[in-house]
């Protein structure tokens, strides 16, 4: 026997002209395929069930959507309201049906509010909210440009955005994709190679790690080099980049869904890597699940983590491109809340690095240290030079004049940047920046 639609209905409009139920008719149908690996299929496989429910429609019309509803849940009393539902859409059933008809039926049906509530959820997804600057990085340039900012959408394109010259005139956006990328990326980092040269790196969809460095300061860049770069051992999730002093060059440090940090390095500026170091960066003590660092002013960096409370550890170098101290934390230096996010980036003049994090009001909070490499300010806030919104997302660099920009995302998904006045020094106000083009 075959299962396609008209054999079924042939098998079923004797049974309704015997004056059958829909629900009788198909379960003496079933009965007729339980005979063999056939009614197997019928019964237990999601297409012949939709081959039967068409039929059904076209004998007994007109049927409403409540009533095949109904006639599902009788005949298949193992399924559940998103099974059904998926039956019910169709092609040649009910494909049209609204979320809150859907709604209706499978409550009329039998199933429970609940269940029919997280069904729906599932049978009807809400679209995808589409967010400018899903992600973003920021670095420092060297040659005769400033500061290079880079922002990714939820669709992973990367858009950029540049000084031409140090602390001034910036270039027009540019994209959708950046350098022919060969995947949407995810998440972004990026800092100087210790040669000048800006290493830019983004995680794609999969978790795997991709690269692309300029060939000259300021200039023009070279080839993408992944996926799953330095032969990466597991899918990350979150990535840090920061310039290093000494020999070495660019350091990244990546991060799973378990919260465990790995490191990769390169071992001369804009050379070969290192090989991932990891699971757990230097004994971390906790999981960590947003990292961030930057150099302190003294060639030494130092690396940031949130724990899954939004607690703050901190872990710096003990000499440029050396080895490290211990872990600081958690509350890095009295965090006065929790955070969702941090940005850092290396001060010049006389201070040391500068922190940033954002505590659940959206309200950004800060704190540095008042020489390189040495004691730490208090933190201040709530709110940053007051800042005109709650934000959600940060990133900080120097602008190759020695003045540090900060950026920053607002709820409503607008661009803000705030600028030194000075090395170190202090800060003039807030400007909004346009968004890349759409469509």
């Amino acid at each position: 026997m075959t299962t396609d639609v008209p054999s079924l209905i042939r098998l079923l409009q004797p049974l309704r002209e015997q004056g059958m139920t829909a629900v009788q008719a198909a379960n003496t149908v079933l009965a007729q395929f339980n005979t063999g690996s056939a009614g197997a299929r019928l019964a237990d496989a999601f297409g012949p069930q939709v081959s039967l429910v068409q039929a059904l429609v076209q004998v007994y019309a007109p049927v409403t959507l409540p009533e095949m509803a109904s006639i599902l849940h009788q005949l298949y009393p193992d399924l559940g309201p998103v099974a059904v539902g998926k039956i019910l859409l169709a092609p040649g059933v009910f494909p049209h049906t609204t979320a809150e008809q859907m709604q209706s039926a499978l409550v009329s049906a039998g199933f429970s509010p609940a269940a029919v509530t997280q069904a729906i959820k599932e049978l009807y997804p809400a679209p995808p909210v589409q967010e400018p600057f899903a992600a973003i990085a920021t670095s420092m340039q060297g040659g005769n440009r400033g500061i290079e900012l880079w922002v990714a959408g939820t669709p992973g394109q990367v858009w950029t955005l540049y000084q031409r010259t140090p602390g001034a005139n910036w270039s027009a956006w540019e994209g959708p994709g950046f350098k022919n990328q060969p995947k949407p990326l995810m998440q972004l980092a990026a800092a100087l190679q210790n040669n000048g040269n800006v290493l830019f790196a983004g995680l794609d969809g999969a978790g795997s790690v991709w690269t692309c460095g300029q060939g000259s300061p300021g200039g023009d860049w070279n080839a993408w080099s992944g996926p799953n770069v330095g032969a990466q051992p597991c899918a990350f999730e979150q990535l840090a980049a920061s310039q290093q002093g000494g020999h070495r060059g660019v350091e990244l440090w990546a991060a799973g869904a378990d919260g465990q940090v790995w490191t990769l390095y390169q071992l001369t500026a804009g050379g070969a890597w290192s090989h991932w170091e990891g699971p757990g960066f230097k004994g971390q003590p906790t999981p960590l699940f947003k990292l961030a660092a930057a150099q302190q002013n003294n060639g030494n960096v130092m690396f940031w983590g949130l724990d899954r409370e939004g607690r703050l550890w901190g872990i710096g170098q003990q000499s440029p491109g050396g080895d490290w101290g211990a872990w600081q934390g958690p509350g890095f230096v009295g965090q006065p809340e929790p955070f969702t996010a941090i940005a850092a980036s290396e001060q010049l003049g006389n201070r040391g690095v500068e922190l940033w994090g954002i505590g659940a009001s959206g309200q950004l909070w800060t704190l540095y240290q008042t020489t390189a490499g040495g004691p730490w300010s208090r933190w201040e806030g709530p709110g940053f030079k007051q800042q005109p919104a709650p934000m959600k997302k940060v990133a900080a660099a120097l602008q190759n004049t020695g003045c540090v920009l900060l950026w920053a995302v607002d709820n409503d998904n607008q661009l803000w940047q705030i600028a030194q006045g000075s090395p170190g020094g202090d800060w003039a106000g807030w400007t909004r920046t346009s968004p890349p083009p759409q469509g």
